[in-house]
C-alpha cells in the first residue's frame, strides 16, 4: 500500500521540531551519534553544583557530566572554549559512553592548559567514544622505561574510539632514552577516525645500544582511518628496532586506511645513535606483522612495513591553506575521491577523500521511543490525581492550568520547543490541564479530572528520530508519587514502530494490567507487566523499572524483581535493516480499538492519522490473511479492512490502489446491495460487506510487503529500509519522487509563540517549494501559554527531503 498524503520532513544540520495540527512537521538532523541512554549536557554557562545535566540546567565540566553518566549515556557539549579543572585530565571512568560536541570541533574547544586531554585506563571499550572536539595546548612529559604517554592516554586493557577531532598546538616530551610519546597511544584497540593533527611538537627519548624511544603522532594497536597528520614536529626519535617513527606507527593487528601524512618535520636522530638522518623519513610505519596493513593513503616518503596493500600515493596533497589551519584538500588534489572505497561516501555523495574532512561530523541525534503513552482512568466522581511523576526518560513535560471541553478539543497535537518530542492528549471526558513539552527528563504533574468514570490520555512520541532498532541494553524508570485514596487505575504503554523494532517491550510479558478497563486500549499492545494493587499508591511513592539486557527483559517494582521474559529472536536474512517478519507481513498489522468502535469512514480517517505508510489494512494474499488471524479475539470477531465498492457496485477495490484479486473462500461480498459497500474480515478468515453505519474495530497496516531475501525488492538501487527513510516506496521500482528528490538550497529561520498562528517558507530546488505552517490552536489553548518555538535551518550542503514516517494520533 502507499499512503502519500502526509507532510514533508526536512532533515537539516540543526535539529528543531515544528508541529502543526492537521499533521506533524518535524525538522531534525539527518544522522549522527544516536543518543540512546540518558543525556547529560555541558555548557560554558553551566554549573556543576546546581546543574543536573538536563538541557536547561547543564553541567560546567566534562568530568562532572562523565561522572554522572552510566554505560550507554551520552554527554553533549555545547559550543565554547572549556578550560580548567574538570575540562582537562578527563577520566572516562571505564564507561561505555559517548562524549560529543553538539556542533563540531571548530566551535567546541578544550584548552588543556599544559595538561592531558582524556585518560582511559580501566574497562573502556571501543564503545567509549570521544567525538567532535578540538584539543589544544596540551602537554605530557614522561620518563616511563620501555613505555610512554600521550595527550589521549589509553593504558592497560582499555580501548577507545576518537572521531571527528582536531589536535593542534600540543607538546609531548620524553625524559628517558627508551620512552616514546605521542598524541594518541594505546596498548589495546584504539580507533581513530576522521581526525586532524597539526602543529604538534612530539619528542622521543633517544637511543642506547639496546633500544631507543620514538616520537609518533599516533601509535599503538591502532585502527586509524580517514585522518590527516600534517606539519607536526617530531624530534629525538629513534625507535627500538631500526628507527621506525614518523606520523603514524601502527602496531600488531592494527591498520592504516585512507590517511594523509605530510609535512611532518624529519625525525632526526642524535649523532651518537648510529642511524643516519633522512630528509624524507617514512611517514607511516605499518607494523611488523602480516596482520596489519596500510592502504589507500597519501604519505610523504611512502610507507614502511611488511604489508602494504592497494594504492599508496606520494604526490603533494595540495591543501587549501595550511597557514590558517585549513587542511581541506584543494581542487585538483590527488587525494580527492581516492580514499578507501569501503569507507562511507563523503557528504557530497562521492567516494571518500583521503584524510580528514570537517563536514563528516554530524550533530548527535536525540534518541527516543517513537511512541510513549501514559493513561489513567478513574471510577467514581470528583476524583483526582495529585502528582503523577515520570522521570528518567530525557523528556520533561510541564502542565499549565487550562480547561477546555470535549467538543473543541477531542484530538490535537501541541506545539513544542526544540530538542523535544511532540505531546498530545486524547480528551475523553471532563476538563483537564494543558501539557507542554519543554525538554530534559519526562515529568507529568497535577493532572486533574472531574466527572465520573472518565479517562484522559497523554501521548508523547519522537517521530522519525527513531531510525534504528532499540539498543541491545537499556533501563527505564517510572516513579509514581503517592496518590489520593480513590479507586484509580493506571497503565503505561511503550509503543515501538515495527519498521525498527519487531517486538514492543510491553508485549513480552503476560498480560497483567495496572487497571481494569482493558477495552480502552488496543489489544495487541499490552501494558507493562505485573499487577499493582491500588493500595500501593496510597501509602508511598512507587517505582517501576524495566531493564533490557540482550534478549532478556525484567521488571522491578520498588526494587524487587517481579517478572522476567525472553524477547523473541529477530531475523534479518537480507541484511537491509528490516526484520523478516516485518517484510513478510506478520508484524506489520495492528488491531485498533480505542475504547470505542468505528464506522468504516471513521476508521479510514483514524488509520490515515497514524502517518505515512499506514492506513486501513489490505489483505492481498493467503500469506497476509494468515498473518492477521492472530489479531482477532474469536472466529466471530469483526475488523474493518481497506476495501470498498462504493464507486461502482460490485467492483471492489483497495483504497491503497493495490490490485484487487485475492478473496478468501467462504467470503460473501455484496455485488449490488446499496450501502453494503465496505469490507470487513471475520475471525474465521472470511470477508463480508457491511454498511459504513455499522461500527467495528479496524485493522491497521504499516509499510509494504517486501522480500526478506532481497534488500532491494523493486531493484531501483535503493535498499528497502533506505526507501522507507527517504519517504519512497520500496516496491514501485522508482528511486525518487517524481524523478527528483528535492534538496534545500537556502538558509532560513523561523520563530513563533505557542498559541499563535505561524507560518514560514523554505525555498527548495526540485519538485516544488515546501511551505511549513501551523494552524490556529484549538480554542482553550490560546490562554496561559508562554513557550517559544525557535530554530534555524543552516545546512552546509544540499540535503535530502523525506516524508515524515511517524506522525501519531
Amino acid at each position: 500500500m502507499d499512503w502519500m498524503d502526509f507532510p514533508i520532513k526536512i532533515i537539516p544540520k540543526f535539529r528543531v521540531h515544528f508541529s502543526r495540527f492537521a499533521g506533524l512537521f518535524l525538522i531534525g538532523m539527518w544522522s549522527g551519534p544516536l543518543v540512546q541512554g540518558a543525556t547529560n549536557w555541558v555548557s560554558t554557562s553551566g554549573n556543576d553544583s546546581t546543574g543536573n545535566g538536563i538541557t536547561t540546567s547543564p553541567y560546567a565540566t566534562l568530568q562532572k557530566a562523565i561522572d554522572s553518566s552510566v554505560n550507554g549515556d551520552v554527554v553533549i557539549i555545547r559550543s565554547g572554549t572549556y578550560s580548567g579543572a574538570g575540562n582537562r585530565d578527563i577520566n572516562l571512568r571505564g564507561k561505555s559512553i559517548t562524549v560529543t560536541s553538539l556542533n563540531g570541533p571548530d566551535t567546541t574547544i578544550l584548552d588543556l592548559g599544559r595538561a592531558k586531554g582524556f585518560v582511559a585506563q580501566s574497562t573502556e571499550t571501543t564503545n567509549t567514544v570521544v567525538n567532535g572536539l578540538t584539543l589544544s595546548n596540551g602537554y605530557v612529559e614522561s620518563s616511563r622505561d620501555w613505555d610512554g604517554d600521550s595527550i589521549i592516554s589509553v593504558s592497560g586493557t582499555a580501548s577507545l574510539t576518537v572521531r571527528n577531532c582536531i589536535f593542534k598546538n600540543n607538546e609531548t616530551k620524553a625524559n628517558y632514552v627508551t620512552t616514546s610519546t605521542g598524541i594518541i597511544q594505546g596498548r589495546d584497540t584504539v580507533v581513530v577516525d576522521n581526525c586532524l593533527f597539526y602543529n604538534n611538537t612530539i619528542g622521543g627519548g633517544g637511543w642506547t645500544s639496546v633500544a631507543g624511544g620514538g616520537a609518533y603522532v599516533v601509535w599503538g594497536l591502532t585502527e586509524i582511518r580517514r585522518s590527516t597528520i600534517a606539519n607536526n614536529t617530531l624530534y629525538s626519535s629513534v625507535g627500538s628496532w631500526g628507527g621506525y617513527s614518523g606520523g603514524i606507527r601502527v602496531g600488531m593487528a592494527g591498520n592504516s586506511r585512507g590517511n594523509l601524512v605530510w609535512g611532518n618535520s624529519p625525525s632526526f636522530f642524535p649523532a651518537w645513535s648510529g642511524f643516519p638522518s633522512s630528509s624524507t623519513p617514512s611517514q607511516i610505519w605499518a607494523g611488523w606483522a602480516g596482520t596489519n596493513a596500510a592502504s589507500y593513503s597519501l604519505a610523504q616518503g611512502g610507507v614502511t612495513g611488511p604489508q602494504i596493500t592497494n594504492t599508496i600515493l606520494t604526490n603533494a596533497p595540495s591543501f587549501v591553506s595550511t597557514n590558517t589551519g585549513n587542511f581541506a584538500l584543494a581542487t585538483g588534489s590527488p587525494g580527492i575521491d581516492a580514499g578507501d572505497p569501503s569507507s562511507p561516501l563523503d557528504p557530497d555523495g562521492t567516494r571518500a577523500d583521503i584524510g580528514y574532512r570537517s563536514d563528516r561530523f554530524v550533530p548527535p541525534v536525540q534518541y527516543g521511543f517513537n511512541y510513549l503513552r501514559f493513561a489513567a482512568s478513574q471510577a467514581g466522581s470528583d476524583a483526582d490525581i495529585d502528582n503523577l511523576v515520570i522521570t528518567d526518560l530525557d523528556r520533561n513535560v510541564v502542565v499549565y492550568s487550562n480547561s477546555f471541553s470535549t467538543t473543541n478539543l477531542s484530538d490535537f497535537r501541541t506545539m513544542f520547543e526544540a530538542d523535544t518530542p511532540a505531546l498530545s492528549r486524547n480528551l475523553q471526558y471532563g476538563n483537564t490541564n494543558y501539557v507542554r513539552v519543554v525538554n530534559g527528563r519526562l515529568r507529568m504533574e497535577s493532572i486533574g479530572y472531574s466527572g465520573g468514570d472518565g479517562r484522559d490520555t497523554y501521548e508523547s512520541w519522537a517521530g522519525a528520530e527513531l531510525k534504528q532498532k532499540l539498543p541491545a541494553n537499556f533501563e527505564l524508570s517510572f516513579i509514581f508519587n503517592r496518590l489520593s485514596s480513590w479507586a484509580g487505575h493506571f497503565a503505561i504503554h511503550i509503543y515501538t514502530d515495527p519498521i525498527f523494532c519487531e517486538q514492543a517491550l510491553d508485549s513480552v510479558f503476560s498480560g497483567n494490567w495496572f487497571h481494569s478497563f482493558t477495552s480502552y486500549f488496543p489489544s495487541p499492545i499490552n501494558a507493562l507487566p505485573a499487577q499493582l494493587s491500588n493500595s500501593s499508591f496510597y501509602t508511598s511513592d512507587t517505582t517501576v523499572k524495566i531493564v533490557k539486557n540482550g534478549a532478556q527483559a525484567q521488571m522491578y517494582i520498588n526494587g524487587s524483581l517481579v517478572a522476567t521474559a525472553q524477547l523473541g529472536a529477530v531475523t534479518d536474512s537480507d541484511g537491509d535493516g528490516l526484520t523478516d517478519r516485518f517484510e513478510e507481513g506478520s508484524v506489520r498489522y495492528s488491531r485498533v480499538e480505542w475504547g470505542r468502535k468505528y464506522s468504516w469512514a471513521d476508521a479510514r480517517t483514524h488509520a490515515a492519522g497514524w502517518g505515512r505508510y499506514r492506513g486501513l489494512a489490505t489483505v492481498t494474499s493467503e500469506a497476509e490473511r494468515t498473518a492477521v488471524l492472530s489479531l482477532f479475539s474469536s472466529t466471530s470477531d469483526l475488523l474493518w479492512l481497506g476495501g470498498t465498492d462504493e464507486v461502482a457496485e460490485g467492483s471492489w477495490k483497495w483504497i491503497s490502489g493495490e490490485t484487487w484479486g485475492f478473496v478468501p473462500s467462504g467470503s460473501t461480498l455484496s455485488s449490488g446491495t446499496a450501502d453494503l459497500d465496505y469490507l470487513r474480515m471475520q475471525g474465521s478468515g472470511a470477508w463480508t460487506s457491511q454498511a459504513s453505519s455499522q461500527t467495528n474495530a479496524y485493522l491497521l497496516e504499516a509499510g509494504y510487503r517486501t522480500s526478506a531475501s532481497n534488500p532491494d525488492t523493486d531493484g531501483d538501487g535503493i535498499s528497502d529500509l533506505d526507501e522507507y527513510l527517504l519517504g519512497l516506496s520500496p516496491v514501485d521500482g522508482v528511486g525518487g519522487v517524481s524523478g527528483t528528490v528535492p534538496v534545500i538550497t537556502s538558509t532560513n529561520s523561523f520563530s513563533g509563540t505557542v498559541g499563535v498562528a505561524f507560518s514560514n517558507t523554505v525555498t527548495a530546488s526540485g519538485s516544488t517549494p515546501i511551505t511549513f505552517s501551523a494552524s490556529n490552536l484549538p480554542a482553550g489553548l490560546t490562554n496561559s501559554t508562554n513557550g517559544l518555538i525557535t530554530g534555524t535551518l543552516s545546512p552546509q550542503s544540499p540535503l535530502r527531503m523525506r516524508q515524515d514516517l511517524f506522525p501519531r494520533r
